[in-house]
């Protein structure tokens, strides 16, 4: 620190003080200053390294006794032309204007392709099936009743003068004038003539049994066989009452 080892009352340094520096600018007759600056890796007889110096000199180079190297005023009142503004109490050139660089229109972004809509097929509607109608289950209550069907078909079948067939049956076996004519005539006894048509009476029967069931369906065939066999053993039981 120079300045503080500089003594302004015998215009020199203090012993053993270095302000040689400080003596220029207080003594110097100068107007023109230059400054440069260097960095120093290594510097012989001092211990640190890496060094930036920074080095003015005044211009005229010299000094005198109570002179001044400056003149006092306001700041930036005396900037030379080369830098004529002033900026934080320093004189500085004019900063160079902007170009005026027109604007480049930047090319709009293209719009995206408008691709054509593309119809997707519709998915097949599921085939209309014809409802099947499936039969109704029989109901219970409406099944026919078998006794009752075999009551019924075999209660014409009790006597002989109902059918027209056993009214036949009857006349032909022991009704019909001509077959008592015959037995006057022949003379022939009583029981063989009955034994005769005993016989004659279940043959027919039984022709006439076969007859009915081939024309009734086989469905109807085991209700009508039991009333015939009933039929045939009455016809049997009156041909040998008579």
């Amino acid at each position: 620190l120079e300045h503080l080892d500089y003594d302004y009352n015998n215009n020199s340094c203090q012993d053993d003080r270095m302000c040689g520096h400080y003596t220029q600018m207080v003594w110097a007759d100068s107007h023109s200053v230059g400054c440069a600056a260097h960095r120093c890796d290594t510097i012989e007889g001092l211990s640190f390294e890496k060094v930036t110096f920074l080095v003015c000199n005044y211009y005229p180079k010299g000094k005198f006794k109570d002179g001044k190297p400056y003149e006092e005023g306001e700041w930036c009142s005396r900037c030379p032309d080369n830098v004529p503004r002033c900026d934080q109490n320093l004189c500085v050139p004019d900063a160079p204007e902007p170009s005026e660089e027109p604007d480049v229109e930047e090319p709009d972004a293209p719009e995206p392709s408008e691709e054509p809509d593309v119809e997707e097929p519709d998915a097949p509607e599921p085939s209309e099936e014809p409802d099947v109608e499936e039969p109704d289950a029989p109901d219970p209550s409406e099944e026919p009743d078998v006794e009752k069907d075999t009551t019924e078909s075999s209660t014409p079948h009790t006597g002989t003068a109902t059918e027209p067939g056993y009214e036949e049956e009857g006349d032909e076996t022991g009704t019909e004038p001509g077959d008592e004519e015959e037995e006057e005539e022949t003379g022939t006894e009583a029981g063989d003539e009955e034994e005769k048509e005993e016989w004659e009476g279940e043959e027919r029967a039984a022709e006439r049994e076969k007859e009915r069931t081939r024309n009734q369906p086989p469905a109807n065939a085991g209700r009508i066989t039991t009333p015939l066999l009933l039929v045939t053993s009455l016809l049997a039981l009156l041909s040998l009452g008579l």
